[in-house]
């Protein structure tokens, strides 16, 4: 965990504590409450409350806390990830992920090293074509089932997340990132980093190069080896187990370099090979299982597009179905085979219907529970409330019932490093966004709308002239340098929300679980940009207000094919007054979100609503700047028109605009003279009135 994804000031809070060793509701923000007694007088309270109930209101808090007393870190940091995000001000919910991010990563890291004199299983294949020598005789009348189709439909290629949501499906193939990786798992096997997941629900197989680690919450973990062939081994591409059957699809090297595909059953005890399947079978991102029954796919380029029928019993081959391209998901829901293939959609129905695959065989496991008591789960609660309500005695009071009850030191040094948070607001504070309630703006008009003006009408008119042009820009963040903090510094996407050398420490990398995207300082405040989404306005140490923009990053219509790009992200905000200035520079080619990108908006920072929106296309990534009447602005994109503008302060309509040959990617000014960085050019531009 980076220190800084504390969300407020982490050496304040006690990462000393909860980063290296109540209600359920959200709360509304308030102010630390003095400590009333050093003494641990609250203690009895506390032990009075041994007979409590949790409150469970099936909020994601509320199943977070849930799983955190029950040692499930990996649910709790899901679900407390999630209330986050509904709910960036919730200090509590971030001081509780705190505690299920470490405890998720010792449990993991504890299994790891539980693993390490572990020798796996291999699983050695001994031949080099079909096989059934260890196989069982198929269930009566599995060989007469077969496949038919649905439906088909054409898909758009990136569509994928939008099938799987229409669908109610999920993919059980993950390449995962520390969050993702379930307890019972380990990060590292024989030193090689997990590199998939395979979640099947009732069972979870971590890939480790060759080797298969496979657990689930209940049972002790098996580990694998996969042995392919004499020419060495090879990842698998997907693998589940089905009763006392590990099915694994692979590639397969018999001779030379060239290797063909295949689907493996073993042994789940032994490691034995049971029967392997007819070559170049499977090469889809996963197989589906029924209780008689494996469906695969094979396909992509050159080679022919088709589905297999296999008997689970003995790995033959029933059918062989032509699709239209390559297969890559093939996902059961109900009595139906839905097939994601590269450009077609399927569903599959069976002449009999399938009975549910056998669940794995695997060893119990045998383990201490990492539940809280009953006293510390109340503890807990205590601890919740108080934190909810800022109020330091009772939270120190609920930290020793904590410690008493020898409830999890994650846990305690979370809660410790929030007592010496709010301790220290107390003493000299700083900056806490949690301290606010985001402001969530309407989806607004998608053309240009003036609802109240922002200011006094500009006298006169202006008009932009080039004053001169040379070769050389670069885009801003390639030209950031080194920090200075009375210039904006952006944040790469890579960079997750790092803040650079000399910043100051009180600044959130993250929040709303945003990672910080740009840091501007604007007259007496400074506004921080999250994730293209939130707008931070801080005078001081104070919040005045963050502003959520979500429904300003979405075009009502975009081109279905560039959904993920089609995203009108905040790239830039500035602040004069009472109002506050936000471009949605963001998103892909401005045909393919069918125009609307490029707006600046003007917000009542007091009254906390939206005064105005430009028309679109006035401005893109880079920086803008005010000057006495206007905002100085510019669009360009590729070989969309290149343009800078003069937007009236207190309507945003377009007073001047001035054709460039370069698309301009940062405006400043400096009285009526503008600098414009462009793509590959740099202009001096006056403003003349």
């Amino acid at each position: 965990m980076r220190t800084s994804a504390c969300v407020f000031v982490v050496f304040a809070l006690g990462c000393a504590g909860a980063c290296s060793g109540g209600p359920a509701s959200t709360p509304k923000p308030t102010a630390p409450t003095a400590v009333a007694s050093a003494s641990p007088s609250g203690v009895v309270a506390a032990e009075q409350t041994a007979s409590c109930t949790p409150v469970k209101d099936g909020s994601p808090r509320s199943k977070g806390i849930e799983a955190l007393a029950e040692g499930r870190g990996k649910a709790a940091t899901v679900a407390l990830r999630a209330a986050i995000e509904a709910h960036p001000e919730d200090l509590t919910a971030q001081v509780l992920l705190i505690a299920a991010r470490k405890k998720q990563e010792k449990l993991s890291l504890d299994v790891e090293a539980g693993l390490r004199t572990a020798v796996p299983i291999p699983l050695q294949i001994t031949k080099s074509s079909t096989f059934v020598d260890n196989a069982v005789e198929p269930r009566p009348g599995a060989d007469a089932v077969r496949l038919k189709t649905i439906s088909e439909s054409k898909n758009l290629i990136v569509d994928v997340d939008d099938w799987l949501k229409k669908n109610g499906v999920s993919s059980p193939t993950l390449r995962p990132g520390p969050e993702d990786i379930p307890e019972h798992l380990p990060r590292t096997f024989q030193g090689v980093a997990i590199q998939q997941i395979h979640d099947h629900g009732d069972h979870q197989i971590g890939v480790f190069g060759a080797a298969l680690v496979v657990g689930s919450p209940d049972s002790a973990l098996v580990a694998f080896t996969l042995m392919n062939g004499p020419t060495g081994s090879a990842p698998p591409d997907f693998a589940q187990v089905v009763g006392s059957t590990l099915l694994v699809a692979t590639r397969t090297y018999q001779s030379g370099s060239q290797p063909y595909t295949t689907l493996l059953a073993f042994d789940v005890n032994t490691g034995a090979l049971k029967w392997a399947s007819d070559r170049d079978v499977s090469n889809a991102r996963t197989f589906a299982v029924t209780r008689d029954h494996v469906v695969v796919g094979f396909g992509g380029s050159a080679m022919p597009d088709n589905l297999f029928l296999i008997d689970l019993a003995n790995g033959k081959t029933l059918q062989k179905l032509p699709i239209k391209s390559g297969p890559d998901l093939l996902l059961l829901k109900d009595d139906r085979l839905l097939v994601r293939s590269y450009d077609v959609d399927y569903a599959f129905g069976f002449s009999t219907p399938p009975a549910p695959r056998v669940a794995p065989a695997l060893p119990s496991r045998k383990g201490a529970s990492h539940a809280l008591s009953a006293p510390a789960r109340c503890a807990l609660d205590a601890a919740v409330a108080a934190s909810d309500a800022r109020d330091v005695g009772k939270l120190q009071d609920a930290v020793h019932m904590l410690t008493r009850e020898k409830a999890d030191p994650l846990l305690v040094g979370a809660f410790e490093g929030t007592v010496k948070f709010f301790e220290q607001q107390q003493q000299k504070p700083a900056l806490d966004l949690t301290m606010v309630s985001p402001t969530r703006v309407d989806e607004p008009a998608w053309e240009y709308r003036l609802t109240e003006s922002a200011g006094p009408a500009p006298t006169g008119t202006a008009k932009l002239v080039k004053a001169s042009s040379q070769q050389g820009g670069n885009p801003w963040i390639v030209r950031r340098g080194k920090y200075d903090p009375q210039k904006p510094w952006p944040i790469a996407p890579f960079e997750k929300g790092k803040l650079p050398p000399g910043a100051r420490v009180d600044i959130p990398s993250q929040y709303g679980m945003n990672d910080l995207r740009v840091i501007i300082p604007s007259g007496d405040r400074l506004l921080l940009v999250y994730g293209g989404r939130y707008v931070a306005v801080i005078k001081g140490t104070e919040t005045e207000a963050v502003f959520d923009l979500e429904t300003f990053r979405h075009p009502p219509k975009v081109n279905p094919q560039w959904k993920e790009f089609a995203v009108g992200d905040v790239t830039y905000a500035l602040a004069e007054g009472d109002t506050l200035y936000v471009a949605n520079g963001g998103g892909s080619y401005a045909r393919e979100m069918m125009g609307k990108k490029g707006f600046v908006s003007a917000f009542s920072i007091s009254k906390k609503k939206l005064l105005w929106r430009s028309q679109p296309l006035v401005h893109g990534t880079g920086p803008f700047s005010i000057t006495s009447d206007y905002l100085a602005t510019g669009y360009g994109f590729t070989d969309e028109a290149d343009n800078v503008f003069l937007l009236r302060k207190d309507t945003g309509a377009v007073a001047a605009k001035l054709p460039l040959e370069s698309a301009p990617d940062e405006v400043s000014a400096t009285g009526d003279r503008l600098r414009v960085f462009a793509y590959d050019r740099t202009y001096d531009i006056e403003v003349r009135r």
